[in-house]
């Protein structure tokens, strides 16, 4: 990865984080709800037919929240595990790591500010919605995390993920 697309991404890293930093201490850190219900920051869009909904569409948002979260948290840090969150071959994977993931994130150590680096680690992340047709939305809005500083310019303002083969993958 070139320094200014390891640049880019640290900064659209960071810049969401930031924006997050007025969240912190909303839903984040509320105990999570009972299944049956949508937790608060959380939307469903009216399903397609055959759609999962309620408990089901919940648990698929809390996946693919964990998901993002253990990218970010393993990314900011080098760990190239972090890849199987990312879709090969997808516009996320193309735009911000140049098409190769796992170098990428080898040199995102290197770009990302030190105050960054501590918000990425302990980011958490909450809410999101989820479509029609199953990919699920995070805004850099529902990002919170405990140290450090970072905002929207430091990742990016929406995170799409998709379930591909049991995991969830960052698609854009």
């Amino acid at each position: 990865m070139s320094g200014r697309s390891a640049l880019r991404l640290g900064g659209l890293l960071l810049g969401g984080m930031l924006t997050a930093a007025g969240c912190q201490g909303s839903s984040g850190d509320a105990p999570e709800s009972a299944p049956s219900t949508v937790s608060p920051g959380t939307s469903v869009v009216s399903p397609a037919p055959g759609a999962t909904t309620g408990a089901a569409a919940e648990a698929k948002l809390q996946q693919a929240r964990r998901a993002l979260q253990t990218f970010m948290r393993r990314s900011t840090v080098g760990d190239t595990s972090a890849c199987g969150h990312v879709a090969p071959k997808s516009d996320f994977e193309r735009q911000v790591f140049k098409g190769d993931c796992r170098e990428g994130v080898k040199d995102m150590p290197h770009f990302i500010k030190p105050d960054e680096r501590r918000a990425l680690v302990t980011v958490r992340v909450s809410g999101g919605t989820i479509d029609p047709a199953g990919e699920v939305s995070i805004p850099f809005t529902n990002l919170s995390w405990s140290d450090g500083n970072m905002t929207v310019h430091t990742v990016q303002p929406v995170f799409v993920l998709r379930e591909m083969d049991g995991i969830w993958k960052i698609i854009r």
